[in-house]
């Protein structure tokens, strides 16, 4: 993922209207289709500023927020400072090489998959990071043409198919896999389906 471009984005990041509309949607999404509760410890890969963290923090116990990006951490602990959350730690790391050692009840992403190049790799990890009976609920595009990100010079998978990632999950031993349409981009006189899949990591 080129970092550079994420940094000089993060001052104003949360200043989109598109953006914090699809976070509403999408926040929604997962609040049906997980059973969220006070007791759950959740990390979310791939923060930016913290959008989705800090509206689902009144359902959880607590999150741990990550991003490769500095500027992003940067303007998320800002705003941890501002609103006096005690129950949201944000750090900066690459989940590869310094994965974090806990497991987690739930694990939340919101378009960051499609960002990372080693797909496989990543649902591995995170599929090791999720507890029994743990949640993990992953926010991305649709297969596209490569339009969307038409000025983006890292790197991009154009969406996914949403069966093809519901099978990887269940290669990686998740069961009760679903997914539903969360949000639509309008962007490029085009929609931009952006889908919500979920999968439940067995109980043992």
């Amino acid at each position: 993922m080129k970092m550079n471009h994420f940094d000089s984005k993060a001052a104003e990041w949360d200043d989109n209207p598109g953006r914090c509309e699809m976070t509403r949607t999408i926040v929604a999404a997962i609040q049906t289709a997980v059973p969220l509760n006070k007791t759950m410890h959740a990390l979310e890969f791939g923060c930016g500023t913290g959008l989705v963290s800090r509206e689902l923090l009144p359902r959880l116990r607590d999150v741990l927020a990550i991003d490769l990006s500095p500027g992003m951490i940067e303007q998320l602990q800002q705003r941890i400072e501002e609103g006096g959350l005690q129950n949201i730690t944000a750090h900066c790391l690459d989940i590869f090489t310094d994965p974090p050692t806990e497991q987690f009840d739930l694990i939340f992403s919101a378009m960051a998959l499609h960002h990372v190049q080693k797909t496989d790799a990543l649902l591995d990890r995170l599929a090791d990071r999720t507890a029994s009976g743990g949640w993990i609920a992953l926010a991305d595009l649709d297969t596209e043409d490569g339009t969307f990100h038409d000025c983006f010079e890292g790197f991009i998978h154009h969406g996914f198919d949403r069966e093809e990632l519901m099978q990887k999950l269940r290669d990686c031993g998740f069961c009760e896999t679903a997914a539903v349409t969360a949000h639509t981009m309008h962007k490029n006189d085009r929609d931009y389906p952006v889908f919500l899949i979920t999968a439940r990591r067995p109980v043992t």
